[in-house]
């Protein structure tokens, strides 16, 4: 979609923006058919939350203040912030739209890879680097662990550990890492030719120099995670504003972390 009206991938969210004004469309009733961007609206997964904290970030804003006693979003950095979110998060357009061809870009996980291969064989799509805000180079993260539960059974835990040494393994882990393509964490795998040279993995790798872990370092994270983003949700369907959104959104936060003190 891009190539095809003739612009470049954009390096910053200004670029971005200028981007949209070219590449949304919309019928004859104003309805949104193809969109620039679609990023995540709803709470589902934290998304909605990870991508206004990552704009959030990029803007110079942060979440919680240093002493962890209170929001510290709703500034003159967030509310920039959350205004960029609003003209990239379009509530009740294509599910999957990304994947249909009607988004020009969306953001998601190096395991799409995969995903985008089989739903769309056709599909033409690369990763880029995360987007230079008017602060700085940001992409939030987070990361996920496999785990053995401590209180199954002997059997059980033996085979858990089993399965894990088998997937985990040199060749069966660069199989799966160039098949769903995300970041290896076999050092094996940084000598081999077909993974240092995959433009995916290497994108995605790049990435993580700029990546902030997205939530706060605070106890009752979860609360604050679903305050947030209950509140970006009424601002994608239009119920607030930004200004009301961050004002909301600080107000229930800031009750949350005076209940945690």
């Amino acid at each position: 979609m891009y190539r095809e009206a003739g612009l470049e991938p954009p390096t910053s969210y200004n670029e971005l923006l200028t981007c949209n004004q070219v590449l949304d469309k919309y019928d004859n009733k104003g309805r949104l058919t193809h969109a620039g961007t679609t990023l995540a609206t709803t709470k589902g997964g934290s998304w909605n939350v990870i991508h206004w904290a990552t704009i959030l970030k990029a803007h110079g804003g942060e979440l919680i203040s240093a002493d962890g006693t209170k929001a510290a979003f709703n500034s003159a950095e967030g509310l920039e912030a959350t205004k960029v979110y609003t003209k990239l998060a379009h509530a009740n357009f294509i599910e999957d739209a990304f994947t249909l061809e009607r988004s020009a870009m969306e953001w998601n996980g190096p395991w799409t890879k995969a995903f985008y291969l089989q739903n769309n064989p056709n599909l033409e799509f690369q990763a880029i680097v995360p987007l230079k805000g008017s602060a700085r180079q940001v992409t939030a993260m987070y990361a996920w662990f496999w785990v053995v539960n401590s209180k199954s059974t002997s059997a059980q835990k033996e085979w858990s550990w089993k399965f894990l040494q088998y997937i985990s393994n040199d060749d069966n882990y660069l199989d799966m890492a160039m098949d769903i393509g995300f970041i290896s964490f076999r050092k094996a795998h940084y000598e081999d030719p077909r993974y240092v040279s995959d433009e995916w993995i290497k994108t995605y790798g790049e990435a993580l120099e700029n990546a902030d872990i997205y939530y706060a370092k605070v106890p009752g994270w979860e609360k604050i995670d679903t305050a947030i983003g209950q509140e970006l949700e009424r601002l994608v369907v239009g119920e607030v504003t930004p200004e009301d959104m961050l004002a909301n959104a600080e107000k229930r936060v800031n009750a949350i972390l005076a209940e945690l003190d």
